[in-house]
């Protein structure tokens, strides 16, 4: 059985042949696949199994690296044939957690924010729990998207959350979290407002959140 397009994204990506990837994201966009459908379908799904080799070590990091930037150069070529749009306007800050690098995830959803009328600051990957704090007070955001793809990671946005509520900054900001090891269940336990399961879901939430 052949495979889709969105399989052979996920093998391209996964194997870090940037130039068959690439290639094949412009062929769907001139076959006119849903741009949406490649990120999610395509790039995502291949996120997660190059998740999955890093905390299996059979990645590491000059191989996340690479496969952060084949997954910022598709993403670029996608971005003009996103068609998405939100009512609402605010201010979001995002990042990964401290101890995590992951930031494909994090890019995704930046990027489909971004093209959905959300002013984004994007503060990186393993962020220190007192840069949150810092860019907190000085960007004024709406919302804070706390990112991470690892086991260790659910330590660090309990700590994130806690130093915010510490700080008094809590009742200011409404907190998002995401990420392959993360569930409404965590969030909950934490004291974050919301969970999103993927990118669309947290342009809902977000919407929501900024009504």
């Amino acid at each position: 059985m052949e495979k889709t397009i969105f399989e052979k994204i996920q093998d391209f990506l996964v194997s870090l042949k940037m130039e068959e990837c690439l290639t094949l994201i412009k062929k769907g966009i001139k076959e006119k696949i849903p741009a949406y459908e490649m990120i999610m379908k395509g790039i995502y799904e291949a996120m997660k199994q190059i998740g999955e080799k890093f905390e299996k070590r059979e990645y590491f990091l000059a191989e996340l690296m690479f496969a952060s930037k084949i997954t910022n150069e598709a993403i670029e070529l996608l971005k003009p044939h996103l068609n998405t749009a939100l009512e609402t306007s605010g201010k979001i800050l995002i990042g990964t957690v401290s101890g995590d690098m992951h930031d494909i995830g994090k890019n995704i959803v930046g990027t489909l924010l971004k093209t959905s009328g959300i002013e984004v600051y994007d503060i990186g990957v393993d962020v220190p729990i007192e840069v949150w704090i810092e860019k907190i007070k000085e960007i004024k955001p709406n919302i804070v998207g706390l990112s991470g793809l690892m086991a260790a990671s659910v330590s660090s946005m309990r700590n994130t959350i806690q130093a915010i509520e510490k700080n008094q900054l809590r009742d200011k900001v409404k907190i998002v979290i995401g990420g392959g090891t993360v569930s409404q269940t965590v969030a909950d336990q934490i004291g974050a407002d919301a969970y999103a399961y993927d990118a669309m879901e947290g342009l809902k939430i977000i919407r929501k959140l900024l009504d």
